[in-house]
C-alpha cells in the first residue's frame, strides 16, 4: 500500500519474477502496452529495456522519462504512472513514493546502487551491489544475479547441475546454448514429469548451488538430445530429480555423479568441488 492505494497483483506465472498483467489500477501487455481508464499507452524501451517514452494510440508522444546508469530518475515530462520505467521491460517495477524498484526478489535503491537486502545465495564478496556496478552491460531481473543485456560475446556452450534456488531441495539442469537457441531448464517435477523449458529471463530457475561446464552443441544440436541420449536402464516416471540431473549431466559431460542420490547429498558435493579442498572436508 501507497499513496496511490492498495493494490492486487495479478502475474503470469506463480513465480515472483512472473510478468505483472494487472494491478488493479492498470491492464499490461508486458513490454509492450499498458491500458488504464480505457487510453493505452505504448512502450518504447532503449537497449536496457529502459521505457524512454510512452505513446498513444495516434503515435503521438505523450510522457517521457530519462534516467542514469543506475536508474534514477533525471528528467521525466507527461503524469501517466506507470510503473515500468527504468529497465521496464525486464520487469523492474518503480514505487512512485519512495523510487525503490522491485526486482524480483529484492528490492534495489537507485539513489544507492544497492540492493536493499542481502544475496540471499550470498554469491561473491560484495552481497548488496547491482550487477558488479556495471549498469550498462548488466541487468538482474530476479535480484538474484546478474546477467547480459544482450548477446554475451564468444559465450561457450554450458550446461550446468544446480540445486534450485527457489524449490529448496530440488535438482535441476540449465542448458545454455550460447546463441540464438537460448537457455532451456531440464527438471523432473512431481509426479515423475520431466519438463524442458525455454526461458532466459525467469532467475527462479537458476541453481543456487552450481557446477557448470561446456558440452558439445555439434552432440547435442537440441534440448530434447539431452533426453533422448539417455540409458534404456533410466525410467523418467519413477526416477526423482536428482536421478534426472546426474544422468543428463554424465551423458553430457562424462563426470559420473551417480553414486549421488538425493538433494542433500548433490548440495553437499557441488559445494566441496566449488571449492579447493581442505583439512576440514577430510574430517567430514
Amino acid at each position: 500500500m501507497d499513496s496511490t492505494g492498495t493494490r492486487t497483483y495479478l502475474r503470469d506465472g506463480a513465480y515472483v519474477t512472473g510478468p505483472v498483467l494487472s494491478d488493479g489500477a492498470a491492464m499490461y501487455t508486458p513490454g509492450i502496452s499498458e491500458r488504464r481508464s480505457s487510453v493505452t499507452k505504448f512502450y518504447h524501451p532503449d537497449r536496457l529495456g529502459t521505457t524512454e517514452r510512452l505513446t498513444d494510440t495516434n503515435q503521438s508522444t505523450t510522457d517521457t522519462r530519462q534516467y542514469d546508469a543506475f536508474g534514477l530518475l533525471t528528467s521525466s515530462s507527461g503524469n501517466t504512472p506507470t510503473p515500468f520505467g527504468f529497465a521496464g521491460a525486464w520487469g523492474y517495477q518503480e514505487d512512485p513514493d519512495s523510487g525503490l524498484k522491485l526486482l524480483g526478489h529484492r528490492y534495489y535503491d537507485p539513489s544507492t546502487g544497492r540492493f536493499l537486502t542481502r544475496d540471499p545465495v550470498k554469491d561473491g564478496r560484495n552481497w548488496y551491489g547491482y550487477c558488479g556496478n556495471n549498469p550498462s552491460t548488466f541487468r538482474d531481473p530476479g535480484g538474484l544475479r546478474k546477467c547480459f543485456v544482450g548477446p554475451e560475446p564468444n559465450r561457450p556452450p554450458t550446461i550446468t547441475i544446480g540445486v534450485h534456488n527457489y524449490w529448496l531441495g530440488h535438482a535441476i539442469i540449465v542448458v545454455d546454448f550460447g546463441d540464438a537457441r537460448g537457455t532451456f531448464v531440464i527438471e523432473n517435477i512431481k509426479n515423475g514429469n520431466t519438463v524442458i523449458e525455454r526461458n532466459r529471463a525467469n532467475e527462479d530457475n537458476l541453481p543456487a548451488v552450481e557446477r557448470t561446464l561446456p558440452f558439445d552443441p555439434s552432440e547435442f544440436p537440441a534440448p530434447y538430445d539431452f533426453i533422448n541420449g539417455l540409458p534404456d536402464e533410466y525410467n523418467l516416471i519413477t526416477n526423482n530429480c536428482v536421478h534426472l540431473a546426474v544422468s543428463v549431466w554424465k551423458r553430457a559431460t562424462g563426470e559420473d555423479l551417480t553414486d549421488i542420490w538425493t538433494p542433500g547429498a548433490l548440495e553437499k558435493s557441488l559445494r566441496r568441488m566449488s571449492r579447493p579442498r581442505s583439512v576440514s572436508d577430510s574430517e567430514e
